[in-house]
């Protein structure tokens, strides 16, 4: 189904939805997809700066071996459940 196609369902279907819950979630749910805008604390603007002068510096990891240390820690995370 296409975006377009989907957009004509809901359209189609919203006047019949009698329960108010429903409405509800539905409106909060667009409304937070309004609020895309992310205010940032001064300590992560600090964090994205510090970050940002590491990759100026060429102080990358690159990301198969994050990936396989991530996939190490998760093998070994798992085994202590």
């Amino acid at each position: 189904m296409t975006a377009i196609e989907k957009k004509q369902k809901l359209i189609e279907r919203i006047p019949h939805i009698e329960d108010e819950a429903l409405l509800d979630t539905f409106i909060s749910m667009l409304e937070e997809n309004d609020n895309d805008v992310y205010i940032l604390s001064d300590a992560q603007k600090a964090a994205i700066d510090v970050a940002r002068q590491q990759v100026k510096k060429g102080k990358t990891i690159p990301h198969e071996e994050v990936m396989k240390k991530t996939e190490e820690w998760l093998n070994k995370w798992n085994g202590r459940k």
